[in-house]
């Protein structure tokens, strides 16, 4: 084994700040590799250079930023080989592992070139698809103001959608006969698609109301990780970690209720969209309570 390289990342004991601090200090590691197990065992590898995980770190770990073609994925009831794409997830609760191919080697280190490879949720597209065909159901409209909505409407923040995928979402919907674009031209603009629901698409959007509605609940966290890792620490760094969670569940708070306070009488966003940011209000408002708790113990 060689004392010069990087083998692991435990989980937990870097955060962001450190794992880029730690890669940049082994230049010879130059690509990331989001490994995710599909449910017939198959091992479906993406591999990115590490610059860009880097640069988009968050995005890995909020489904933003790599997605399969799903050639090669098997969802048995949930997803088919036509309707496989899937994003993946980076999983921040274990650890990560670093593959050295000892016949390439980096020219300016001397050393083997590794690739980091992390374990990755895969998610089924079924939620964006269930996002865009709910809002065509409303009304006809382009995959610019889809994109728009999406934003207006700080969906990103409680579903995993990304605003550049929504164009691929609605050619892959077109392609699926579940949308059918116009293209229209209003004036000096350019010539824009504008997307409305065939009866097929009708018909999926009652199936994937259905079907979500139905699936169990689950409620992931990643500060969790720190939690259940705390004793690992001295009680100073305890205090430290704790009181990072708790700036972020503050800031994240203030902004719900500013955004709150900023649409609760705007008559474009409708009662349900409201219901859902005063859901997540609720459960930050929550996990502020009971990081409170934990920081007085």
């Amino acid at each position: 084994m060689n004392k010069n390289l990087l083998y692991c990342i435990p989980a937990g004991q870097y955060g962001k700040e450190g794992v880029l601090s730690l890669l940049a200090q082994h230049p010879e590691i130059r690509f990331v590799s989001l490994v995710g197990i599909d449910l017939a065992g198959n091992d479906t590898d993406e591999r990115i250079p590490i610059e860009i995980f880097m640069k988009d770190y968050e995005d890995f770990f909020a489904g933003k930023a790599v997605q399969t073609d799903g050639s090669s994925v098997v969802f048995m009831n949930i997803a088919t080989l036509n309707d496989a794409r899937v994003d993946m997830v980076a999983d921040s609760t274990v650890n990560w592992y670093v593959d050295y191919n000892d016949d390439n080697v980096d020219e300016e280190t001397g050393l083997p070139i590794g690739t980091l490879r992390i374990p990755s949720f895969l998610i089924h597209m079924a939620t964006i698809d269930l996002i865009v065909l709910g809002m065509l159901k409303k009304e006809p409209m382009s995959a610019y103001d889809i994109q728009k909505l999406v934003e207006y409407r700080n969906i990103s923040k409680w579903v995993k959608i990304s605003t550049p995928s929504i164009y691929k979402k609605a050619i892959q919907l077109e392609e699926k006969g579940l949308i059918r674009g116009e293209v229209v031209k209003e004036g000096k603009m350019p010539e824009k698609a504008i997307y409305s629901l065939t009866e097929a698409g009708e018909s999926e959007f009652e199936r994937l109301m259905f079907e979500i509605s139905s699936k169990p609940i689950n409620i992931f966290l990643d500060f969790n990780a720190v939690i259940v890792n705390l004793d690992s620490l001295p009680a100073e760094k305890q205090r430290t970690c704790l009181a990072e969670i708790q700036e972020n569940i503050d800031t994240l708070k203030a902004y719900l209720e500013q955004n709150i306070k900023e649409k609760e009488h705007e008559p474009s966003i409708p009662a349900t969209g409201m219901a859902v940011l005063h859901q997540q209000y609720v459960l930050a408002e929550a996990i502020q309570t009971w990081i409170n708790s934990l920081t007085k113990q």
